[in-house]
């Protein structure tokens, strides 16, 4: 006959050894930055573009610019889902991050660099890359 006798749940905590670390699948990684070798048709400039962890679709952004380096960075540790929003680099750094700070364009009312990831945010239109 056992020497203990327990009542409901017992719980075990190891302490020790290697855990997995497990991500939300509904986690989402939003990345800004340059790509001048990237197809405007699949990238176009100040658009939420959604990446869902393939190496493939993240090669369509070429090999210049910082976006192209980052999303490497990025599936080096993990597969993630990440919606890319791409600008245009400018001729000083000061161009660029203004790009990439970018705002709300008067004449038509859209949104313009980090500000683009309002319209993900808010459901409208995320692109898709298609195979």
């Amino acid at each position: 006959m056992a020497d203990i006798f327990i009542h409901g749940i017992e719980n075990v905590t190891v302490d020790d050894g290697a855990r997995p670390i497990t991500t939300v699948r509904s986690s989402t990684i939003g990345l800004i930055g340059t790509a001048p070798d990237a197809d405007p048709k699949l990238f176009p400039i100040n658009t939420p573009i959604l990446i869902a962890g393939s190496r493939t679709e993240a090669a369509k952004l070429g090999t210049t610019g910082t976006l192209p380096d980052a999303i490497d960075s990025i599936f080096d540790q993990v597969g993630a889902v990440v919606v890319v929003i791409r600008v245009e680099e400018g001729q000083a750094d000061t161009e660029t991050l203004a790009n990439i700070l970018g705002g709300v364009d008067a004449a038509d009312g859209s949104y313009e660099g980090v500000h683009a990831f309002l319209a993900a945010e808010l459901g409208q239109k995320i692109l898709q890359l298609k195979m």
